[in-house]
This record gives structure tokens, C-alpha cells and sequence, in this order.
């Protein structure tokens, strides 16, 4: 079975765009086996011919990165002190949007069975009833058909130095993709990568 792992990252604030580490680790650089894993790049929809006459907006950007999170198994995540706002946003989305989903679809099951309907249309109305998009719903059905999507960040900040609400939402701090791949390997695949080096951070509270 193959392990489908987003990679996410900053790109428009990025020297080369977010390019050189996808493609290392597309190119099975940094990898142990990388046979039963398939790095997911959101880069990769712009090289597609038939995505060369596609007008990108804020629109089809972010719901298409989205999907491809939705269908993700796991993400790597490439955390650097540049500007970024996408980058949080996909791990929140990761980890919040299918106990969302979840909810949703317990209410629709609800509603079904006082009404005598099936919970898909149940779902659906409720959705469009709260003024849901086509695809905002389409992501949703997606997200809350998986089990939580592990994320491991890799970063050459200080732990301590990195904002607490992404430590939180990551499952492992790395400071090489090596170790992220292989964790990956081992606790997502059950494999027998080797046992990779994670990062620990503790926090002094900030007065004023």
C-alpha cells in the first residue's frame, strides 16, 4: 500500500519557491526505502498541460491544494522564518477538518433518521443550507472519511522558538527530512526505517 505524504511549505516568499526540497525528496534523495511512499507536491499542477491555460486565482489555488491534503495520508512539513500564511492554514485544515467532518456527518445521520431521509442528502442539504460551496463540501465528504492525518515538521528553527500553536498540531519536530521520512515509514507504514532523531521544546511563559 502506498503512503501518500503532502509536502507543505512556503512558496510565493521562498528563494526558489519552494522547488529544491520537494524535488530532493520526489527524486528519493532523502529517503530510506521510499518504495511505499509517494510525495504529493503542490507544485506539481502548475507543470501539467492541462493546467498551462488555467487562470490561477485564490480560489483554485487553495481548493485544489485542499484535495490534494484531503487525499494525503501524512504531511511533511517544511517550516522556515519567512512569510508565510498557507503553510499553518494546511496543518490546521489537516488536523481540525475531519473532526468537522466528522460532526457533520453524525448530524446528517441524525437528521436522517428523524426524517426518514438518506444522510448523503441529509449532508448535503444541511451543507448548502449553511451556505457551503460545491467544492467546500466535496473537501469536507473527504477529510471526514480518513482518520487524522499525522504531520511531522521539519525546521532548523529552536523548537522553543517556534510558535506553540504549531507544535501542537505537529506529531514530530525533525531537524532532517531523513528522520521525517523515516518516521513516517515506521509509524504510518509500520515499518522498520531506522529509528529517527526527533526535537523536544519546552516553553518559558512570555510576560509584559
Amino acid at each position: 500500500m502506498t503512503t501518500k505524504v503532502y509536502l507543505a511549505g512556503p512558496i510565493q516568499h521562498a528563494s526558489d519557491h519552494g522547488k529544491g526540497w520537494r524535488e530532493r525528496l520526489k527524486k528519493g534523495d532523502i529517503s530510506h526505502s521510499g518504495e511505499d511512499i509517494e510525495f504529493i507536491d503542490p507544485m506539481d499542477k502548475y507543470n501539467t498541460h492541462e493546467m498551462e491555460e488555467t487562470e490561477w486565482t485564490s480560489e483554485t489555488i487553495v481548493e485544489d491544494d485542499l484535495k490534494l491534503i484531503a487525499n494525503s495520508d501524512s504531511l511533511i512539513v517544511h517550516w522556515r522564518e519567512v512569510p508565510t500564511c498557507g503553510t499553518p492554514m494546511e496543518v490546521l485544515f489537516t488536523k481540525r477538518m475531519p473532526q468537522i467532518g466528522e460532526a457533520m456527518l453524525s448530524l446528517a445521520s441524525q437528521l436522517a433518521e428523524e426524517r426518514g431521509t438518506a444522510d448523503t442528502v441529509e449532508f448535503f442539504n444541511a451543507a448548502e443550507e449553511a451556505g457551503m460551496e460545491v467544492n467546500d463540501i466535496d473537501i469536507l465528504l473527504m477529510a471526514a472519511m480518513k482518520e487524522e492525518i499525522p504531520v511531522v515538521v521539519q525546521t532548523s528553527i529552536e523548537p522553543d522558538n517556534i510558535s506553540p500553536w504549531m507544535t501542537y498540531h505537529a506529531d514530530v519536530l525533525v531537524q532532517d527530512f531523513r528522520d521525517g521520512v523515516n518516521w513516517i515509514e515506521n509509524e504510518v507504514n509500520d515499518g522498520d526505517a531506522p529509528e529517527p532523531n526527533l526535537l523536544d521544546g519546552d516553553y518559558d511563559l512570555v510576560t509584559v
